[in-house]
């Protein structure tokens, strides 16, 4: 996982995916694997997931680095405090 202190906070795969989904994560333990899961069920495999946890207190942080060590298409980022949703968008930018 990336840590974000502010600003752009990326990793590049060495070719561009078709789709790129950006999500923001607060306290999402509940639900986050849901919606990886729904992304993964697609019929096009071609895209990557740049998801920012936005300091979470929950377990929202091992549930991603669980997700992206089985799937390199899945990139988390994790803030070092909360900002919000806008924000924490932007830094998946």
């Amino acid at each position: 996982m990336v840590e974000a202190v502010g600003g752009f906070a990326r990793t590049r795969m060495n070719k561009s995916p078709s789709v790129s989904v950006i999500m923001a994560a607060y306290n999402a333990s509940d639900h986050i694997g849901a919606a990886i899961d729904c992304l993964r069920r697609q019929t096009l495999t071609d895209w990557e997931l740049a998801v920012v946890d936005d300091a979470s207190a929950d377990s929202t942080r091992d549930k991603l680095q669980a997700a992206a060590a089985q799937d390199p298409r899945i990139r988390p980022v994790r803030l070092a405090v909360n900002a919000g949703p806008a924000h924490a968008r932007n830094v998946a930018l």
